[in-house]
């Protein structure tokens, strides 16, 4: 039998994640992937608020910055004239898993220290310790060993999750420090996660042994 035809009031569109919602321009930036979806009686409903958002933002989010550092800053913060950015917030739980383009479009940057507040009372703040984005990790001296770093971060909530590339590597509690030594050379996204689902993460090059 042929299909039932489609209700006058059912209809096929063109949605944006995160927000769920239908794009407000053909470069709109917070439309960071584009599906189709069925719509009834126009509705577009947004997507829900994220289950694991203990404070129950709404999305997109409004956060202050310094225009000097374009770090995050506060009402209370000594800084004049902060501007307002926007931002459209994916479900913490799929934050590790994005690409790192969209990463870069929703990540919420760290606290100016001109506010003096330490990154571990910072609700949803998590940070790696000693590693930037994009450091480049070899053995020491004429070694061809695949080097180890120290797992460090500041901030989150219960136990920590590292990752590379996705691929949990260890565990590790608040404010304890743990050694990983490389298993193969290569480009890595390393993350941590801690059990809110706030994350942090940075791409690093290893060198030094042989890619498996």
């Amino acid at each position: 039998a042929p299909p039932a035809p489609v209700p006058n009031s059912v209809r096929r569109i063109e949605i944006c994640w995160p927000l769920g919602i239908a794009p407000l321009a053909k470069d709109d930036p917070f439309c960071h992937q584009r599906r189709k979806a069925w719509i009834l009686n126009d509705a577009v409903p947004p997507t829900f608020p994220d289950r694991n958002d203990q404070h129950w933002q709404g999305n997109p989010i409004n956060i202050l910055l310094n225009p000097a550092t374009r770090l995050r800053v506060d009402t209370d913060c000594a800084v004049e004239n902060p501007i307002v950015r926007t931002i459209a917030k994916w479900p913490k739980a799929a934050r590790p898993w994005l690409s790192p383009k969209i990463r870069a479009a929703e990540r919420i940057p760290r606290m100016d220290p001109i506010c003096n507040k330490p990154v571990s009372y910072i609700p949803d703040t998590i940070r790696i310790l000693d590693i930037e984005p994009d450091t480049i990790f070899r053995p020491p001296g004429s070694e061809t060993e695949l080097p180890t770093i120290t797992l460090h971060a500041q901030g989150g909530e219960g136990e920590l999750f590292w990752m590379l590339n996705g691929e949990v590597i260890c565990r590790s509690e608040i404010n304890q420090p743990r050694m990983y030594r490389f298993k193969r050379s290569g480009r890595f996204t390393l993350t941590v996660m801690d059990l809110a689902g706030n994350y942090d993460s940075a791409d690093i090059l290893v060198l030094g042994g042989s890619s498996e």
